[in-house]
Order: structure tokens, then C-alpha cells, then sequence
């Protein structure tokens, strides 16, 4: 883990890069189950170039990456299944770009709770056919995918 540590710092910001081991338990258990291996680290983009320069260091260092949504999955499938392992928590890119109410669209991050979603279509008459497991209150729609 040291190898990438510096350069993730860098990248993402200390805050940004976690490394805490109860963290990483946290990150590595789901609504009903825990992994088989718990993730190294988690990584919180902010933006399309952080997350492009955290990839490209965590891949180049051979780990293995794991998205998370909002962590509320039942399947497990954003759990690390292998023992070297960073999970990208995907929340820090919840933006809504942009709602165009005449063609029916919106443009979301990744992160984007379910919840926030809905509050920000609540004017325009719009509204998707779901909203997430849990009422969308964690949720995102990248995790939905």
C-alpha cells in the first residue's frame, strides 16, 4: 500500500485517501453480508480527472478496483474479492449537471443520491420510474446501474 499511498494523497487529498482500518471493515460489508476480503483503502474522488488519476496509480500498483455507491446494496456486489484491493466510494461526485425538462434528461455523477435527485425534478414535473432502494435517501444512481 505504501507504494501508492504518496501518490493518491496527491491526487485525491490526505482527506480523500483513506486508509483507516475501520474504515476499510465498513467498506467492506454490505445490508447483508461481509466480503471475503476487506478493501485496503478508499478512495473519494471529487471529480472525473481525480478519478481518472486514481485509477490509473491504483491499477498501475495491480489493485484490483471495487465502485460503491451509496452502500446499500443486497447483493454484495460492490464487495473487494480479492485480497488486494481499493474501493472507490463514488459519493463525492453527487452532482446533478444538468435537468433539461423539454427532451425528459437529466445528467447525473455517479454519485448522485436518489433523494436529491427527485427534490431537484419536484418543479419540473419530471420524475424517473425509481428512486432507489431505501427511499434513495443513500442510495446513488451510479450504484443503481
Amino acid at each position: 500500500m505504501t507504494e501508492i499511498t504518496d501518490q493518491l494523497n496527491a491526487i485525491l487529498g490526505q482527506e480523500n485517501f483513506i486508509t483507516d482500518p475501520d474504515e476499510c471493515i465498513y467498506f467492506s460489508q454490505d445490508v447483508y453480508c461481509a466480503a471475503p476480503h476487506v478493501t485496503e483503502g478508499i478512495i473519494r474522488p471529487g471529480n472525473i480527472d481525480e478519478l481518472a488519476g486514481a485509477v490509473k496509480a491504483v491499477t498501475a500498483a495491480g489493485y484490483s478496483l471495487f465502485p460503491r455507491g451509496g452502500g446499500v446494496s443486497y447483493t454484495g456486489g460492490y464487495l473487494p474479492t480479492t485480497g488486494k484491493s481499493i474501493t472507490i466510494d463514488m459519493t463525492r461526485m453527487g452532482r446533478i449537471l444538468e435537468i433539461n425538462a423539454q427532451d425528459m434528461y437529466v445528467t447525473v455523477e455517479a454519485g448522485c443520491r436518489w433523494a436529491d435527485l427527485y427534490e431537484a425534478l419536484k418543479d419540473t414535473g419530471l420524475r424517473t420510474p425509481f428512486w432507489g432502494t431505501l427511499s434513495g435517501i443513500s442510495a446513488t444512481v451510479g450504484g443503481s446501474l
